[in-house]
Formats: structure tokens, sequence, C-alpha cells
């Protein structure tokens, strides 16, 4: 994933067109920053996935304590 990122977002200067000037190629990169929204939303999301993951094996496990 942070290689179709980078392709999207910072793409190589290898790559971009000849003969640019700086101001044009800059333009290539103006939004590079929000590669890191992308692996925010996902720390984010395994985080509450974790949350959730122990709240419900919490109450399994209780369960099997009062069962047993």
């Amino acid at each position: 994933m942070s290689g179709f990122l980078l392709d999207a977002y910072c793409p190589d200067p290898n790559t971009l067109p000849a003969g640019l000037t700086e101001l044009q190629r800059a333009a290539y990169y103006t939004d590079a920053h929000l590669i890191w929204y992308y692996f925010v939303t996902i720390a984010a999301v395994a985080a509450v996935a974790l949350l959730i993951f122990n709240i419900v094996t919490s109450r399994i496990d209780n369960k099997k304590e009062l069962e047993t």
C-alpha cells in the first residue's frame, strides 16, 4: 500500500516529464503530506478493533468463569 501511495502523492522525480521548471515540479508534490492521513486512519481503526476484541474476549472469559 505504501508503494501505491508514494506513486500517487510523491512520484519518483525520474518519472516526471522532462523540461519542467522547479515550480512545476513542486506541483507534483503539493499533496505529499496526505499520505500520513491514511496511516493515521489505519492506526485508529486498528486501535478501536483491538479495544473491541479486548471487550469481547473479556466477556467470554467472564462467562466461562461463572459457568465453572
